[in-house]
């Protein structure tokens, strides 16, 4: 189970064999190598790092770091936007978060390190190497949780890195809730569905860097990974068996919720795998200290980046220009409003070329023009934007709007720079107009954050 590279980093290895375990679980076919309100600890108040405080940081030469004394949750995302998804998960429950895509950092005195790997691209014995090393190295300095954050719709190498979690903690069965209602997407019979439709026969079958070719999750982990795999129902979550993965159907929130309150109440389960959903969810549960959530800033000055070419999104746009969003060049003069960038065309490249470019092309603006907020459609955009400005450590807030995350950014500076993501393929077509009526008021401490009353 140690032969990381040879059983969950290699394509098209399958195993055999099929047979019923743990009740009613059934067992794939082939074998895989890899509402709630209740607190279960008073509210604390507690105190982030200040926006401009030097950040407490050592580098371990192996990954990145958390104190162990502090550190109770890892999340590993495999794109930006999951990243930001997972962490405003936390925040918005009052349990303080930090994210950075420096796999080479990072210590905090946040009780959840959220970590953005870059691996949703990479190939997977790659992608399987960064995940083992990671999640081996948060076990051993003493985080109590790991959870895998996943793409909502099989994006990415998820059963290299979900087989790779698994093996980096001997002992413990894996929990993945694939299911995001709120989003329009469930699982039934371990097969994915978007708005009652086959993950495989919507949009994201014609994704430019991962088509979704297959909806039934099973087959897709079985393609990278070797571990033994189950399709569960949340009434199926006892006695689960170590070194396993057990993929959970989830048609409802309440659904999402109950098993998370089977993973926050079982002594064995301490790995967890799915979007942002199910971390939401643990989020309510887990004994970690809380504090009193602040108000959403102010928002009157915005910088909008489409990098995303799915549908949804350019609908988002069009809808945002149609309703008075000036759509300006890369030069313009300093104005107020919010703004939609249009980065112009350079011939023949890839998204990924495309993505770093609008990185640089937003470098450069913000060395002239200053905005409040970044406002970025697409994982890979976002990417591009954070490592173009030297990809500085982020503090989540909360969601405005679901799978709408804000963060602030730790640019060094007097001024606070906040940060809204979406995935490309999700919201609803109005999503800027709402965000703006939201954010463009003053709603709450500007960024603010309470100070320690204990």
């Amino acid at each position: 189970m140690d032969r990381m590279a040879e059983s969950s980093g290699t394509e098209g290895q399958r195993g055999g064999g099929a047979e019923e375990q743990g009740g009613n679980a059934r067992r794939s076919t082939t074998s895989c190598g890899g509402e709630g309100n209740q607190l279960h600890s008073p509210v604390h108040m507690i105190s982030p790092l200040p926006f401009c405080a030097p950040l407490l940081l050592r580098s371990s030469g192996q990954g990145i770091i958390a104190k162990t004394d502090t550190m109770d949750v890892l999340v590993l995302a495999d794109d930006l936007t999951g990243a930001l998804e997972a962490g405003a998960r936390f925040a918005g429950c009052g349990i303080e978060a930090r994210v950075t895509a420096d796999t080479g950092l990072m210590e905090t005195l946040a009780p959840v390190l959220v970590v953005d790997t870059e691996t949703r691209h990479a190939r997977p014995a790659e992608a399987a190497r960064t995940i083992y090393a990671l999640a081996r190295e948060g076990r051993d300095r003493g985080a109590r949780y790991l959870y895998k954050k996943t793409d909502s719709t099989l994006r990415g190498n998820i059963g290299s890195e979900l087989g790779a979690a698994l093996r980096a903690s001997p002992g413990s069965p894996l929990l993945y809730v694939p299911a995001y209602p709120q989003m329009g997407s469930t699982v039934k019979g371990a097969r994915l569905y978007v708005r009652g439709v086959p993950v495989a026969e919507t949009g994201f079958a014609s994704d430019t860097l991962n088509p979704i070719a297959e909806s039934n999750i099973l087959a897709v982990l079985s393609e990278q990974c070797r571990s033994p795999m189950f399709s569960v129902s949340v009434s199926e979550l006892q006695a689960l068996s170590p070194g396993a993965i057990y993929v959970c159907d989830g048609e409802t929130d309440a659904d999402v919720d109950a098993a998370a309150r089977a993973f926050a109440g079982s002594n064995q389960l301490r790995l967890a795998a799915g979007p942002a959903a199910f971390a939401g969810a643990i989020a309510t549960r887990v004994d970690l200290p809380r504090r009193r959530r602040a108000g959403f800033p102010r928002v009157a000055k915005a910088l909008i980046v489409n990098g995303s070419l799915h549908e949804t999104s350019l609908s988002q746009v069009r809808r945002a220009e149609a309703c008075g969003f000036e759509t300006v060049e890369p030069v313009w003069e300093d104005a107020p409003g919010w703004r939609i960038l249009k980065v112009p065309a350079a011939g023949q490249e890839s998204p990924l070329q495309r993505a770093k470019r609008a990185g640089e092309l937003v470098r450069q603006i913000l060395r002239e023009t200053d905005f409040d907020a970044l406002v970025v459609f697409g994982g890979d955009t976002a990417f591009g934007i954070l490592d173009a400005l030297g990809k500085p450590w982020i503090l989540p807030i909360g969601e405005v709007l679901p799978g709408v995350p804000l963060a602030m950014l730790n640019l060094g500076t007097t001024r606070p720079m906040y940060l809204l993501t979406k995935a490309g393929g999700f919201g609803p077509v109005d999503v800027l107009e709402k965000l703006r009526r939201s954010l463009d008021k003053e709603t709450g401490l500007g960024g603010q954050f309470l100070e320690n009353d204990q």
